[in-house]
């Protein structure tokens, strides 16, 4: 049953992103709480263990002592292995495994949206999407980068759409996010769009595009472009000692690099 503000649409504004590198104890509780919905005990402790790469206590048999292994498990486990477990937890509610009586209407779904509700409450930089934990951004960068690889696929840019998704991986990489890798291919994205606008198939950089096409990028977006571009190479690419990009940095580049993309895709569409 949903709870009273989800059924009348009540909801605050978005909690401020304040946790990437940790697994708060609801979060591990609510994970434990999921795993007594529709699992026994011994395939809850089953999962448990091989999610975190543990070995069975054999000498606990007892339900009540099983439970207690793999909650201890959980609890103390590191950061990062709870996203695993989470994964491990979606695949086997997909298949139905371990289901003990359980309400039949409690599967992967209902397990996600339980999870991401909370990590958004709490502030967690994390979402599960289709079994897998990706990293999560702002309310405005999620929309952006939500929305860009379909709108690119249909101006029949897949590479461009393809190197979003490998921004949004490297972002999402565990235990540490590959920020300059999200930058290289955040700006991969958009000079193969840009590219794709103007036919060009050779070694032609963003300047050449924007040089280009300045019926496209008007001012000041004829400036501001190779601006990003610099501030992408100096912080993703050819980097300096101590010159690496912060989350933020990163998060304001690929967002830019997705939104700009997404109107060169509307440019190719209409012409």
């Amino acid at each position: 049953m949903q709870r009273f503000s989800k059924r009348y649409g009540y909801a605050g504004a978005p909690t401020e992103i304040t946790i990437r590198e940790e697994a708060p104890e609801e979060l591990r509780a609510l994970v434990l709480s999921s795993l007594r919905r529709y699992a026994g005990a011994s395939h809850a402790r089953q999962l448990v263990c091989s999610a975190l790469r543990k070995l069975p206590d054999r000498g606990n048999w007892s339900d009540g002592n099983v439970w207690d292994e793999a909650l201890y498990h959980v609890e103390n486990c590191d950061w990062y292995k709870v996203y695993d477990l989470i994964e491990a937890i979606y695949a086997d509610i997909s298949t139905h495994r371990g289901i003990r009586g359980g309400p039949d209407h409690y599967g992967p779904s209902e397990f996600s949206s339980e999870l991401n509700e909370l990590m958004e409450d709490r502030g967690v930089g994390w979402k599960l999407e289709q079994g897998r934990i990706l990293s999560r951004g702002t309310e405005s960068f999620e929309m952006i980068v939500s929305n860009a690889p379909a709108a690119l696929q249909g101006a029949g840019m897949q590479t461009a759409s393809d190197e979003i998704h490998k921004a949004i991986e490297d972002l999402s990489k565990r235990p540490t996010p590959d920020l300059t890798g999200a930058v290289q291919h955040g700006m991969a994205a958009l000079e193969c769009a840009g590219k794709h606008i103007c036919g060009m198939t050779g070694r032609q950089t963003l300047d050449d595009v924007v040089k280009a096409r300045p019926d496209t990028f008007r001012p000041p977006l004829h400036e501001a472009i190779p601006k990003l571009w610099g501030f992408a190479n100096n912080r993703g690419r050819h980097l300096l000692e101590g010159g690496e990009p912060t989350y933020a940095e990163v998060e304001l580049v690929v967002g830019v690099a997705a939104t700009v993309a997404t109107y060169l895709s509307r440019v190719a569409r209409a012409e």
